[in-house]
């Protein structure tokens, strides 16, 4: 019962984050290209694909919880989004940028900055 209570947390929160950043698909764009990790060409494309590409682990937690799916699939999956996340702050920390919104709360004040408490 735990394992499938973890799957309906997981893939809500995966899913509320893909829906939050396609509903202001501009301001996160703004947030990747403060992030200086992409060329500038791909910061569009990318503002439209990361969010999608949360969709997948979400729905596959959530199937979890219904029932059907692989765990360690997902588990993967999750893992290796999340260390891309994890990679980004923590490149731009290395380059002293501390000062730029994390993309956690993609609201008018910007959100939360960098930090290490974040990777």
């Amino acid at each position: 019962m735990f394992v499938k209570w973890v799957s309906a947390v997981f893939g809500g929160l995966l899913f509320l984050a893909a829906r939050h950043k396609l509903a202001s698909v501009a301001a996160f764009r703004a947030v990747l290209d403060e992030y200086r990790l992409l060329p500038g060409a791909l910061i569009g494309p990318a503002a439209w694909t990361i969010p999608s590409v949360e969709l997948v682990p979400a729905a596959a937690w959530l199937g979890m919880f219904a029932g059907v799916g692989s765990g360690a699939v997902t588990g993967f999956a999750t893992a290796a989004l999340l260390t891309t996340y994890t990679s980004a702050i923590a490149v731009n920390l290395l380059r002293g940028r501390r000062y730029i919104s994390c993309g956690c709360s993609l609201s008018v004040s910007g959100g939360e900055y960098l930090s290490w408490g974040l990777v």
